[in-house]
């Protein structure tokens, strides 16, 4: 089972299907669920800067979900 399937798992289970996945030119942003909308800017970018993160998708959603596991 590969990582994407794996986090699609978990989202079906406790998170309604839903996750969140973001590409960057650094690397990728991934969290489980849906993110709040802020109409502040600098708020947007902090939950943004929480997110787990990798160079590669599979390195960020396996950070999520060891996060998810704590």
């Amino acid at each position: 089972m590969g990582m994407l399937e794996l986090a699609t798992r978990i989202a079906r289970v406790k998170y309604g299907g839903h996750f969140t996945l973001m590409k960057f030119t650094t690397g990728y942003r991934f969290c489980f669920g849906t993110m709040d909308y802020h109409s502040d800017y600098m708020k947007w970018r902090e939950i943004i800067r929480d997110m787990p993160e990798g160079k590669t998708l599979d390195e960020a959603i396996s950070k999520a979900i060891i996060r998810e596991l704590k």
